[in-house]
């Protein structure tokens, strides 16, 4: 009994040293171990690798990148207005000329969308009254609106059938002057003619824009306004036509007979932190495809609505209709656009930028390494110096990697033998280590 007493006593300590080395273990600290290799290519190659990317954190991201500044992108509004005066031939039926021409200001030529202003150089008149007529478009390409019978009297043109210019009666007029047959349409007539030269406006080159630019910029609490004050100044905020042409490299006389759409950019980068004055960086570009066969410089229509007196009125047949001047106009878009952002210093981005920046530093370490591990002539004996390859031995076949069964089995050893006293000095464990 008294033997059964210590044995299950001896067991008992056993497994509480157990559950002591269980918690010692668990309340361990492991570090990474270091391995100093003196190699002059090696460090050479490391403080070279360390020194790039301090530059390029320190130099690259943090001063010039601007890495020390918190940024809020723009919020604005953007207004346009045109002044000037231009004059054409009195022809195309354009009405209400004055000794031989026409006089036209800002108020009929231009027309504003938002953050966009259209500008006419040039139009195509048409004046038509509601009736039938002759069809002007040719359409190989989609023949369910081609108009031109040329080819085929019967049968092309179908009665109801909506084309082009108006809806067809059915019938293929006889040929005009250029041998051409046309269906007869219901519609605004006479139809829209392609292939007309427009009648140019004179002057509109010289036509000035006050562009109105305010900016917010909301978690900073500034703001960025342009008018500067009540002046205008060339360049900034008042420009012409020809100065905005040439900044996209485009003379006035190649695109007024065809127009063309410009893209004006106005780019903020302001630096709260200083004293100076944010002045936008501006950029005019050409935004369609000068050589494009689809799709060629701008063209807008408009229409003017107005009464016309037609018959005779000397034996009552006159009667007043409604007819219209249609305009295709010819032009230049301008559309404008502000971006940017604006940049104040922040200490918490400073830093949580430079300590992302820095961590790059952990890049030269995976070099250096993978350089004494696969490149160099010596490798083996540096991986034999970088890992310890440990194996546990046990007096019991099959090696044991700490799992529940290695426990087990230790706490059997403990029960069958208790240790001495200078066994326990030593570890609990036998490990045998090999190098290489």
């Amino acid at each position: 009994r008294a033997e059964g007493a210590g044995g299950r006593a001896r067991r008992a300590r056993a497994m509480a040293r157990l559950f002591m080395q269980r918690i010692a273990s668990a309340l361990s600290y492991t570090t990474v171990r270091q391995v100093k290799v003196h190699s002059v290519t090696v460090g050479l190659i490391y403080a070279g690798l360390c020194a790039v990317i301090v530059a390029y954190v320190l130099g690259y991201e943090f001063f010039l990148g601007h890495g020390y500044q918190d940024a809020e992108t723009v919020k604005g509004t953007v207004q346009v207005k045109v002044k000037g005066t231009a004059r054409s031939d009195c022809a195309m039926g354009l009405r209400d000329c004055v000794d031989g021409m026409r006089v036209w200001d800002t108020t009929d030529l231009t027309l504003k969308a938002e953050n966009s202003v259209f500008i006419t150089t040039a139009l195509q008149n048409t004046v038509q009254t509601q009736g039938r007529c002759a069809g002007a478009r040719s359409d190989p390409l989609q023949p369910h609106f081609d108009e031109n019978c040329t080819a085929a009297p019967t049968g092309m043109c179908l009665d109801g059938h909506v084309s082009w210019s108006g809806v067809q009666t059915g019938r293929c007029l006889p040929a005009d002057q250029e041998g051409t047959r046309w269906c007869e349409v219901r519609g605004w007539c006479p139809a829209e003619r392609e292939r007309v030269e427009p009648l140019p406006m004179q002057g509109v080159d010289e036509w000035t824009l006050f562009v109105r630019l305010y900016g917010e910029f909301a978690k900073f609490g500034e703001s960025f306004d342009n008018a500067n004050g009540t002046s205008l100044v060339e360049g900034y905020n008042l420009f012409s036509v020809r100065d905005l042409l040439g900044r996209a490299g485009i003379e006035y006389d190649t695109i007024r007979s065809g127009g063309v759409d410009l893209l004006m950019q106005f780019a903020l980068d302001c630096n709260l932190d200083s004293s100076e004055q944010c002045v936008p960086a501006l950029t005019v570009a050409r935004v369609e495809a000068e050589d494009s066969e689809l799709s060629k410089g701008f063209n807008e229509r408009t229409a003017i609505l107005f009464s016309q007196l037609q018959g005779n009125a000397t034996d009552g047949s006159a009667e007043t209709k409604l007819a219209r001047e249609l305009w295709k106009r010819y032009g230049i878009k301008v559309r404008i656009l502000l971006t940017g952002q604006a940049r104040r210093f922040d200490a918490v981005v400073a830093a949580t930028r430079l300590g992302a920046g820095l961590a790059l530093l952990s890049v030269a370490t995976v070099i250096a390494d993978l350089l004494i591990l696969y490149v160099l002539p010596r490798r083996s004996e540096y991986y034999s110096h970088k890992f310890d390859e440990v194996y546990i031995n046990h007096d019991h076949d099959g090696a044991h990697d700490g799992t529940e069964a290695h426990e087990d089995e230790l706490a059997g050893a403990w029960r069958q033998a208790p240790p001495s006293a200078a066994q326990t000095a030593r570890e609990p464990l036998m490990l045998g280590t090999s190098r290489g």
